[in-house]
Order: C-alpha cells, then structure tokens, then sequence
C-alpha cells in the first residue's frame, strides 16, 4: 500500500515520501559486487531492504538499482541509518548520501507516481488528450465549412461577425486543450507546480466550452435530428463533458494532497541543492 508519511524532528518539521516496493539492487563495496537485495520501501530521501542477521553490511556502500526493467541504472553512495530485527533477519534503513540531480528526478517521479496521485493524474491525462482530439476535428470542420460556405462553393468570399467570432472562440478552445495536453509529460520538475495549476486551468478552460457548446444543441434542438452520425456525435459530446468534469472533480478533491506533494518534492530538492 501506498504511504504519505511525516516526522517532526526537533529541529523542524521533515516531510517525505515513501511507497512499498520490491526492486532488484545490487550492494557495493570497495568497488565489487558486496550483495544482492531486494528493495522494500523507496522514498524521496532514503531505501529500506531485508538481510539475514549473519549477513555483513557495511555503513557506507554504494547501491544500484533500475527503477523499471532497462531503465537507467541508478548508482547511489547510501549510509545505514538504523538496523531493526525482523522475523528471519535485518530490516536496513539508509539514507541517500550523494545522488545525482538526474537521479534525484527519477526517484521523486517514481514515488509520486505511486502515492495515490496516479488516479486523478491519469484521469486528467486522457480528458486532456480527448478534448485535444475534439478541437482538432473542430477546427477542420470550421475551416471545411467557412471556405464553402464563405466562398459559395469558391465562386465569392463573404463572412459574418458570428463566424469571425465563433473562430476566435475555437482557436482558444484548441490552445486550451492543447495546453492541457502538452503539460502532461512531467508535473514533477524543477516547475510542477505552477505547470500543474496553469494545466489545471486550461483543463476547465476547454471544459467550459464544451459545456456551452452542448447547452446550444439542446437550444437548437439537435437532438431531434434522424441522421444517426449527428445522433452519434451528440452522445460522444455528452460522455466528453460528462468525464471531463469528473476528472476535473476528482483533481479538485484531490488538490490539497497534490499540492502537499508538490512542495515536498521542492523542499527535498532544495535540500539536495544545498548539500551540492
């Protein structure tokens, strides 16, 4: 299960991270192969992993790891912190003691990725990903429709101020959404936070014109309509808003705790950046 843990110390107030897990690692030491282990638990500022009681560990080594099969091979220079007595053996408890801005990065992205932020991440990803679909076919049909309609047919141009504004409507609704969707790749660099609001925003931004697009076809009474394809694109309109304000909801429920996350991660790299 994942855990968002907190201790408060007498010096302050220390916030971490940390997820069960069991990841292959190798111990070093002395430059050779000391041990191999399993990973139990992996945080933002530390590991933990399992020997026999007889076994000999050291109280610096370096530890290597890949957080995913062939990924980058993480080297860490650790120091054991605690050693507690568990059924059948040690439980090791060690600190990060030098580790690359690189490195750092990974660690933080795969932990936050598993401290119950997956959900509402995944959940935004994908309404951000259908909204750039649905302003993608939507600017096609505007400019299908506004050179046939506005040339006849391409025999005259004209056009009207509705047109001209329902295009400058559509071309924000089509930065929004892909605003949305770009940001999707990393919420946990060096600028998560504010990414992630000015994601958030444009993510209700684009929702706010598909709401209002869709209280105007039942104004215009389009669900009348025989043609099954107009019937069709109607229904996928309904499941769009539908589950893009769900996702929205469940970010906004969830907001606290990501923010909380997000300023973990800058303190912990605040941190990193001082000890450099």
């Amino acid at each position: 299960m994942d855990k968002l843990l907190s201790n408060k110390e007498a010096e302050g107030q220390r916030v971490f991270l940390r997820v069960q897990t069991r990841l292959p690692a190798k111990i070093f030491f002395e430059g050779r192969l000391h041990k191999k282990v399993y990973l139990t638990e992996l945080s933002t500022t530390g590991l933990s992993f399992n020997i026999k009681e007889s076994d000999y560990l050291p109280d610096l080594f370096e530890l290597r790891f890949r957080l995913r099969p062939f990924s980058k091979v993480i080297k860490i220079q650790m120091e054991v912190k605690n050693r507690r007595g568990i059924p059948g053996g040690l439980r090791i408890g060690c600190r990060f003691l030098k580790l690359s801005d690189e490195d750092k990065e990974l660690i933080n992205n795969y932990v936050c990725r598993y401290v119950d932020l997956s959900g509402p991440l995944r959940l935004i990803d994908i309404a951000a990903f259908l909204l750039s679909i649905d302003a993608l076919w939507r600017i096609l049909a505007y400019l299908v429709n506004f050179y046939y309609g506005g040339t006849e047919f391409g025999k005259s141009f004209q056009t009207s101020s509705g047109q001209d504004f329902y295009g400058i409507v559509l071309v924000l609704y089509a930065i929004f959404s892909f605003a949305a969707f770009i940001s999707t790749d990393n919420i946990f660099d060096r600028r998560g936070k504010t990414r992630f609001l000015l994601r958030l925003f444009c993510l209700v931004a684009a929702f706010v014109f598909i709401v209002t697009k869709n209280i105007s076809y039942c104004k215009l009474h389009i669900w009348h309509s025989d043609y099954l394809f107009i019937n069709a694109f109607l229904w996928t309109q309904i499941f769009l808003v539908f589950y893009t304000g769900f996702s929205i909801a469940v970010v906004i429920a969830s907001l606290k705790k990501i923010n909380l996350v997000l300023d973990i991660i800058g303190l912990h790299r605040w941190g990193l950046s001082q000890r450099m």
